[in-house]
């Protein structure tokens, strides 16, 4: 099963992931209690970290791997959007190549841990105007909501290329006009 799309910044990774593997954990402690009972407590969350698999292909699927292998060897980070999962920072941790890569396809694994975002939002407004050089893969980055939610929110966006400077995109149901439509002023 495909998992429909990747992006990390600004590289997006199209029919990635092959196969996908999120861990969410958290730190405990175990102490003894006056009378000889454990107490575990929950002391933090650890970050996320995502491992998988995926597959290039095309023409320019070395290419396109070596993208990705550039942000890697750069340390970057940046914003890891994923089908069903609430954007966030990550760091490109590592990244193999699986196999000899062929003329039209590469085979590749990953592995990203999430980085600590230096502010959240507090109050989530009813729409968001787009910006120049702004998409939805931005606007679910900002407002952590994932990319499936904002096409529910957003029906009259027909396709992820469709948007442009200006378009209005909800972020809440609360907020919705009847007939959400390109340019509406509530």
């Amino acid at each position: 099963m495909k998992h429909g799309f990747m992006r990390f910044n600004s590289i997006t990774l199209h029919h990635n992931p092959d196969t996908l593997l999120v861990t969410d954990s958290n730190s405990v402690e175990k102490e003894l209690t006056a009378n000889l009972f454990p107490l575990i407590s929950c002391i933090n969350n650890n970050p996320t970290v995502i491992k998988g698999s995926g597959v290039f292909y095309g023409e320019n699927a070395f290419e396109q791997y070596l993208i990705l292998k550039k942000a890697c060897n750069c340390c970057e980070i940046g914003v890891l959007s994923l089908s069903g999962i609430y954007p966030f920072y990550a760091l490109l941790y590592q990244l193999e190549l699986e196999c000899t890569p062929v003329e039209d396809m590469v085979k590749y694994r990953f592995f990203f841990i999430e980085i600590p975002k230096d502010h959240e939002n507090t109050t989530l407004p009813y729409y968001y105007t787009l910006k120049e050089n702004q998409d939805l893969w931005d606007v679910s980055y900002l407002f952590s909501i994932p990319m499936e939610e904002l096409l529910v929110l957003n029906p009259q966006i027909r396709s992820l290329n469709s948007v442009q400077s200006g378009d209005r995109i909800w972020l809440h149901s609360g907020a919705l006009p009847l007939n959400p439509t390109r340019g509406f002023t509530p």
